[in-house]
């Protein structure tokens, strides 16, 4: 076996180590363009995400506003498309000989109240 300093000054350890370094050097610059491809594809995805979760988050509000909006307008149907209940026909009323028919309260004149105090108008000089 050949001594080290003997190996290293030998043309064809030289070689191969030379060799050795080119093949070190390509493999370590193969890892470097894969390490930044890692790097911007992280990025890339990121942004993805981000992007993504965005647009999940405005997904939700447009869905909760449309709830909202239907919520209202069912509110509000409610109120103009109620239907009116039926009036009951009522059977007409019997005037009995005796019996005086008092007219509904709606349709009733105002009386003035025994506890309002009638003040005599001026006459017109």
């Amino acid at each position: 076996m050949k001594s080290v300093h003997k190996q290293k000054t030998d043309p064809k350890v030289a070689q191969a180590l030379r060799r050795l370094a080119l093949k070190l050097t390509a493999a370590e610059k193969a890892a470097n363009a894969a390490h930044e491809q890692a790097r911007a594809a992280k990025a890339k995805y990121k942004d993805a995400r981000k992007a993504w979760k965005q647009a999940r988050k405005e997904a939700k509000r447009i869905r909760k506003e449309v709830k909202e909006a239907t919520a209202k307008l069912k509110r509000g149907m409610k109120k103009v498309v109620k239907p009116a209940k039926a009036a009951k026909p009522q059977p007409p009323a019997r005037i009995s000989a005796g019996v005086a028919v008092k007219p509904s309260p709606a349709v009733a004149t105002p009386k003035e109240s025994a506890t309002t105090p009638v003040v005599a108008k001026a006459p017109a000089a």
